[in-house]
């Protein structure tokens, strides 16, 4: 069953290539807002000095010491623009959800527009509320094990660096497969909210809780195998990007080409991981 799904969601993702098409060109045009404030001001500042050389290199902190003590004003200033179309993608992210997970849901022959866009926008309203009570949610379990981390260092004792070390080694492990639990969960949250297309948010939070953990053999092993990929996705990224210097113009070109490669990849994932997530409750829920 969990194969059967993961299957799924790569024909899906095929079949609906046309949405992850306006998914990563939406992102990629943010993505310009964003970066196109900070070139201007590098040509404007260190566009003729020697940095530009160390800078692609990699990153090097008296580079960076050195930059922000003579340039900071202005860095803070692109950060906060940053923050802004950071927000604004999320919003518009939100958006899509209801529309990629609408498609999915009713499954038309192709691609349909009407589907898209009609889902996006009908589920929105919903689909933030439901986000703002995960971020609450997942606030509340950093602030656990935040608390719990200051309990087992004394409140930081820098005298003794090994209880630190070991706090996070013991934690962070521990912190990632619950974050991952409640990733899943939320997941799920937003395809119930689809398909049983109800007002009230909470009601779909409480039976998508309900179903991850009645069908955890099946929830936690197909979100785990969508995690593992993507995993591998990864650290082929990383080991292909770093097997060469950013030395010239032709390097520039090709490290682009790569992490937007990697850029619609991860899109591809993240929408495989909702369809055969959305797949799997379907076959336990089939008159839904």
């Amino acid at each position: 069953m969990i194969i059967d799904s993961f299957k799924y969601g790569i024909c899906q993702l095929w079949q609906y290539k046309k949405m992850w098409g306006i998914l990563y060109i939406s992102l990629f045009v943010l993505s310009v807002f964003v970066a196109y404030p900070l070139k201007s001001y590098l040509e404007k500042t260190i566009g003729s000095s020697l940095m530009v050389e160390d800078i692609m290199k990699g990153f090097n902190y008296t580079l960076y010491t050195d930059f922000t003590n003579h340039y900071g004003d202005g860095v803070s200033v692109i950060f906060q623009h940053s923050v802004i179309i950071v927000a604004l993608f999320m919003g518009l992210f939100i958006f899509f959800m209801g529309g990629i997970i609408g498609t999915f849901f009713h499954a038309p022959e192709k691609y349909n527009s009407q589907t898209f866009w009609g889902n996006s926008a009908h589920h929105f309203w919903r689909m933030l509320r439901m986000t703002i009570y995960f971020l609450i949610i997942h606030g509340l379990v950093l602030m656990v094990f935040y608390f719990t981390y200051l309990t087992m260092c004394n409140g930081f004792d820098l005298e003794n660096e090994g209880i630190i070390f070991s706090g996070i080694k013991i934690l962070s492990p521990i912190y990632i497969i619950v974050l991952t639990f409640f990733f899943m969960w939320q997941d799920y949250a937003k395809i119930i909210l689809i398909q049983k297309d109800k007002r009230w948010v909470f009601n779909s939070m409480i039976y998508s809780l309900k179903f991850v953990i009645s069908k955890f053999k099946f929830t936690w092993g197909l979100y785990t195998l969508n995690m593992f990929i993507l995993g591998l996705v990864f650290i082929l990224y990383y080991f292909i990007i770093n097997s060469f210097e950013i030395t010239s113009f032709l390097t520039i070109l090709i490290s682009f080409i790569l992490s937007q490669t990697f850029v619609i990849t991860r899109l591809g994932m993240k929408l495989i991981n909702l369809s055969s997530a959305n797949n799997l409750y379907s076959q336990f829920n089939p008159n839904e």
